[in-house]
């Protein structure tokens, strides 16, 4: 894969002060600023007030210009060049549901984010409504029954706002529909999580995240990981898993929907008191890349959290494992050089 085989196009989430984040990591790919990523992905808070959710305040440590809670049409008028946007969007903000999403009790909230993008030069952005909404870590999770908040409401609402934002003059968005891999809620359990799809009118592009982690006992408690646990975890829970690789191209495939990974990445961070991840795993960026050069995805991101990204240097102060075989692997793959 020497010399930039895998030809998808490349975003990144990359944290950082500014629009020198983004050039850096271009110039780690090898190629000058504006030449590489196409796809900046970015991210609201989790749980804004209203006034933050109307302006699309980014989440602190973000890759805006300004740094920590600075307006989404921040990255608008020019700063981003010819890449696009790709932001995450909260939904049922300030303890409302998705009964409140489908019955219009947030238009009014909705719309003055959708104009505010458009407004502010970011009208053709790719919006990622409720990302990880399967995962359970998030207030936007559907659950069975109780408070407005189950399956049904969950199509509804999202359908709901989807029209509402595509309503708003010169809007030109782009809705990612955005599960994360595997079985990770009992709510929406193996091989189910399709049961939540909103249908073709109300999604432009399946978006699937996926890091490294294994939960099923494939590594144990030593370190380093082999690269048999490597490769074992790699295929167990993520390419033919419940609700993996496979299954996804297939569902995507189906839907006659363009299939894109918005966070892809190595889980160098702790889960608590544990550590989950594939540690210095060059055999999933070798999967991956191999997956992206076999099914051509609509884009796909790195997750590059500073101090625990590929491209950091392995001395960086937040790293807690070096990932030389991973950052080599990578560039083999990705570099354009």
């Amino acid at each position: 894969m020497a010399g930039y085989a895998v030809r998808v196009p490349l975003g990144v989430y990359r944290e950082g002060s500014d629009i020198a984040a983004i050039e850096a990591y271009e110039a780690f790919l090898g190629m000058p600023a504006g030449q590489a990523v196409q796809f900046v992905v970015d991210g609201m808070p989790d749980k804004p007030t209203w006034a933050q959710f109307e302006a699309g305040t980014l989440a602190g440590a973000t890759n805006a210009p300004g740094g920590s809670k600075t307006a989404v049409s921040a990255w608008g008028h020019g700063i981003l060049g010819p890449r696009r946007l790709v932001l995450a969007v909260p939904a049922c903000v300030q303890g409302s549901h998705w009964s409140d999403e489908a019955s219009g009790a947030n238009d009014g909230h909705w719309r003055a984010l959708g104009s505010g993008l458009v407004s502010g030069g970011l009208g053709n952005a790719v919006l990622r409504i409720g990302r990880e909404f399967n995962g359970g870590w998030y207030p936007w999770t559907p659950t069975w029954g109780g408070a407005g908040n189950d399956l049904p409401h969950y199509i509804a609402g999202y359908r709901h706002v989807v029209s509402v934002l595509r309503s708003q003059p010169g809007a030109a968005f782009t809705f990612m529909w955005n599960p994360c891999i595997g079985v990770v809620n009992g709510i929406l359990a193996a091989g189910g999580v399709e049961r939540a799809y909103p249908g073709p009118a109300a999604v432009d592009v399946v978006g699937l995240d996926i890091y490294d982690g294994d939960w099923t006992g494939i590594y144990d408690d030593t370190f380093p990981r082999t690269p048999d646990q490597q490769l074992a975890s790699f295929r167990k829970n993520i390419l033919s898993c419940a609700d993996g690789l496979e299954r996804w191209q297939w569902l995507a495939d189906g839907w006659g929907k363009p299939l894109a990974y918005p966070e892809w990445g190595l889980r160098l961070w702790l889960d608590g008191d544990a550590y989950r991840g594939g540690g210095d795993n060059p055999v999933f960026i070798r999967e991956m890349a191999a997956w992206f050069d076999r099914h051509r995805p609509w884009m796909a991101a790195l997750w590059e959290d500073t101090g625990g990204g590929v491209m950091d240097p392995d001395g960086h102060p937040r790293r807690r494992v070096p990932v030389p075989q991973a950052r080599q692997m990578f560039l083999e793959a990705f570099s354009r050089s």
